[in-house]
This record gives structure tokens, C-alpha cells and sequence, in this order.
């Protein structure tokens, strides 16, 4: 059988609203544990100062809920605009997507020798798409949100595809 000093060390860390879940709760719990949680709550300034606690911490996580959906509002609307670091990071990004998208689309036709399995392609064309707004994510540094990383992104892997079929006809 536990001790009111066994539930008192056992209850030391717990929040005040935890402490308020217990109290409310009494009859569900031993006798010892009932004056334990009464009197960690006396020892933290009463009831009443534990409920205003309790309140006042819902008010300052609603309070920063809200602060963190504005943040991330504004996040959005300035991941939205085309600015010019957009559009020089788009072109260069672009370039550097479709030479390296080339590279890597022509190559895997060469070495499975121009047939590769549907399930295959698409995986590999999935890669593609995925290296190529990597690229032109980390140029623009801005995301899939941005209209013309989207569009520079889908130019950018038809581009690689069909160079890289250029590439492996060259090759044959």
C-alpha cells in the first residue's frame, strides 16, 4: 500500500493541470493519493492559483498558435511572389535541372540499351522530376508554391527527357 509521502514524490513533477485532473477525479483514486494531489496543490498556492495557471497557459498556447499560423500565412504569401531572385534563380536553376537531367535520363537509356520497363521509367522519371525541382528549388529558394518554379521545374524535366533521348540516339 502506497503513503501520501510515496504518491507526494510520485506527484512532485506532475503540471497543475494534471494536479486538477486528479482532484476533480477523487473518487477514482486511493484516499492517500486524493491528499497527496490537495496538498501539492496547497503547497503551489492553492486551487484557485492552479486554475489561473491552467488558464493563463491555454491563453499563452492559443496565443502562440495563432502567432505561428500568422508566421506561416505570411510564409506562404512571400513564397508565392515572383520577385527577381525568382526568375534569375528559375533561368539558372532551369539550365542546370535540364543539362543535369540530361545527363542522368541519357545515360540510364545507354546503359539499359534504350528499353526499359514501364514500372522502371516511371520510377526513374519520378527521380528526374524530383532532381529537377531540387535544383531549381535551391536556386529560386523558393518551393513547388512559387508558380514559376512549378513551370520551371516541368520545363526543365521535358527538357532532360528530351535531350537525353538525343543523347542515347546519338550514341547508337
Amino acid at each position: 500500500m502506497f503513503t501520501v509521502e510515496d504518491f507526494l514524490s510520485q506527484y512532485q513533477t506532475y503540471t497543475d493541470e494534471q494536479l486538477i485532473d486528479i482532484r476533480s477525479n477523487a473518487d477514482n483514486y486511493n484516499p492517500e493519493a486524493a491528499k497527496a494531489v490537495d496538498i501539492l496543490i496547497d503547497k503551489r498556492g492553492g486551487l484557485e492559483a492552479a486554475r489561473q495557471r491552467v488558464r493563463q497557459k491555454q491563453e499563452t498556447d492559443a496565443e502562440i498558435s495563432r502567432i505561428n499560423a500568422e508566421a506561416m500565412a505570411l510564409t506562404e504569401a512571400e513564397d508565392r511572389k515572383i520577385k527577381p531572385r525568382t526568375i534569375y534563380g528559375s533561368l539558372l536553376g532551369g539550365i542546370l535541372a535540364s543539362l543535369i537531367g540530361s545527363a542522368l535520363w541519357g545515360g540510364q537509356l545507354i546503359l539499359a540499351g534504350g528499353y526499359i520497363e514501364l514500372k522502371i521509367t516511371v520510377l526513374l522519371f519520378t527521380g528526374l522530376s524530383i532532381v529537377c525541382y531540387g535544383i531549381i528549388k535551391a536556386a529560386t529558394k523558393q518551393s513547388r508554391k512559387n508558380a514559376m518554379v512549378l513551370i520551371t521545374t516541368v520545363l526543365s524535366v521535358l527538357i532532360s527527357l528530351g535531350i537525353g533521348q538525343l543523347l542515347f540516339d546519338i550514341t547508337r
